[in-house]
């Protein structure tokens, strides 16, 4: 019979090892890529569970969701125009896809299930006007 403290450390390793890896195999996990069009100016998006992002012109940012019951928000600063645009990133709306693609344009943000074909207009940047 094993002494109580070798049962408890093994019991934590298996907790552990478990808890760790579960996310790595889980197949819930989205992939959210962010691109850049915008070819005169980065784009400055903080989004929840990602942080702050610099995305440079025609690049993309890509992070992985792992809770996906959760709705994950960005705010994003034009940095050049100070224009900004608010987007739910992802929702349960996306449940079913492995990558939902985002395109910030100069007319606003788009998404596509894709990435090729289908964007959908989701928000317009906004100004505030200071009188």
């Amino acid at each position: 019979m094993a002494s109580p403290r070798i049962s408890l450390l093994l019991l934590v390793l298996t907790l552990y090892i478990c808890t760790g890896q579960s996310k790595t195999i889980s197949t819930d996990n989205i992939d959210v890529r962010i691109t850049n069009k915008i070819a005169s100016s980065t784009i400055d998006v903080a989004c929840s569970e990602e942080g702050d992002i610099i995305v440079n012109p025609n690049t993309s940012h890509d992070w992985i969701v792992w809770n996906s019951s959760s709705k994950y928000y960005c705010e994003a600063i034009w940095t050049v125009t100070n224009h900004f645009a608010s987007i739910v990133a992802y929702s349960r709306r996306f449940t079913g896809l492995k990558i939902v693609f985002w395109e910030a344009r100069e007319d606003g943000w788009y998404v596509s299930r894709d990435g090729k074909s289908g964007w959908k207009k989701e928000a317009e940047w906004e100004s505030e006007i200071v009188n």
